[in-house]
């Protein structure tokens, strides 16, 4: 069947009908979702959140990289990195949509093995991959052209493969029972949530708060995408204890969700640095027409604070905001080093402390560690 890229308002909107018809079987399992999600209103900013005016600056620098020649194996480059995940006992996976392989590399960061071949045949891969290493032991992968959803074991095994909705790109976030979080299609909520199978079983977070926008408001055009939200608008992430935190970039809130999907705090990024800068790239894109989301990638550390990654126009630099995930800011993270050394986003780390980066220039992974007093 031929696969449009683009969809128009209408359609959309039709789409977005029938996707609340169709989520009937699900309703049973979300009136206590719904209970708990009533909630969130009642729970305030974290005043801790609230930046200072003298804060902790953190510096990491690079150790290490690991680059193209990485093994005296066939296909030990890089060509087009689009996605990496780290696992519990710190392996490293690179999703390259490029070669369609996913190269693993043990804790040390030596190359072990890749898996992967391009098709459209059970277990082959053809678009762009996104990655992610779930709380069950499996890697799951979603792949954009041949629109599905796979499980492989941390050994690059095919476990099993699911269809996924034509238009949906997302990195999948899966809890210790094979609960899956993807972003929703519906136009009603953000996130569904399916079982093992792929059945859709509940659904959450509403719309209010994530186009709850704290500085301008888009134009109405832009608002309609946002009710269609892509992995820019929310990042999803899961502890090691199964509690969900999604982040809007939309409205720069952080809602944090326990094992049973119940809301146990949500919070506003209002750090200092951070919002003069992003108001003032907002305002300059606004009058254009256009529109930015506030962070470019977020995720754990390894004692699983909330490390918010944002390009600084100012200081020419990323800057990680690091918080609990009670909301409590810890410190800024910033990079040191040369030019090419500086610009990096930081996209995971491992639970030694190793965070990683993505060079899309030299197509390679760059190591950091906070560096020394």
């Amino acid at each position: 069947m031929k696969k449009t890229a683009v969809i128009s308002v209408v359609f959309s909107l039709v789409q977005a009908m029938l996707g609340c018809q169709n989520r009937s079987s699900a309703l049973n399992n979300q009136d206590k979702l719904e209970e708990n999600e009533s909630a969130v209103r009642a729970i305030s900013s974290n005043p801790a959140s609230l930046a200072m005016d003298t804060e902790q600056i953190t510096f990491i620098e690079e150790t290490s990289r690991i680059e193209n020649g990485f093994s005296d194996k066939e296909n030990n480059y890089f060509q087009k990195i689009t996605s990496i995940t780290v696992d519990t006992n710190n392996n490293l996976y690179v999703a390259d949509s490029g070669v369609h392989k996913i190269f693993v590399f043990d804790e040390n960061h030596r190359y072990r093995f890749s898996f992967g071949e391009t098709g459209q045949a059970t277990g082959e891969f053809l678009g762009d991959l996104r990655i992610s290493a779930g709380n069950d032991d499996r890697l799951h992968i979603t792949d954009d052209r041949n629109w599905r959803l796979y499980a492989f074991s941390l050994f690059g095994k095919l476990i099993d493969q699911f269809a996924i909705e034509e238009y949906l790109y997302d990195v999948p976030v899966v809890s210790s029972k094979g609960e899956v979080f993807m972003l929703s299609r519906s136009g009603v909520e953000l996130i569904d949530i399916y079982n093992p199978q792929m059945k859709l079983i509940g659904f959450l977070m509403g719309y209010d708060d994530h186009l709850d926008f704290p500085y301008l408001r888009p134009p109405q055009m832009l608002i309609k995408r946002m009710y269609f939200p892509s992995i820019n608008d929310v990042k999803k992430l899961i502890t090691r204890e199964d509690e969900l935190i999604a982040v809007s970039n939309c409205s720069q809130y952080v809602f944090h969700f326990d094992a049973d999907k119940k809301i146990i705090n949500k919070f506003r990024i209002e750090h200092k640095s951070f919002a003069i800068d992003y108001k003032k790239r907002l305002k300059k894109l606004a009058s254009e027409g256009g529109w930015l989301n506030g962070f470019g990638s977020a995720f754990l550390d390894g004692k699983e604070n909330l490390c918010l990654c944002y390009y600084n126009s100012k200081l020419g630099r990323p800057e990680i905001y690091r918080y609990t995930k009670g909301g409590l800011f810890l410190d800024t993270i910033r990079t040191q080093g040369n030019a090419e050394n500086t610009n990096q986003i930081i996209a995971a780390c491992d639970n030694k402390g190793n965070m990683f980066s993505v060079n899309s220039v030299l197509q390679s992974i760059l190591i950091y560690r906070e560096k020394d007093e």
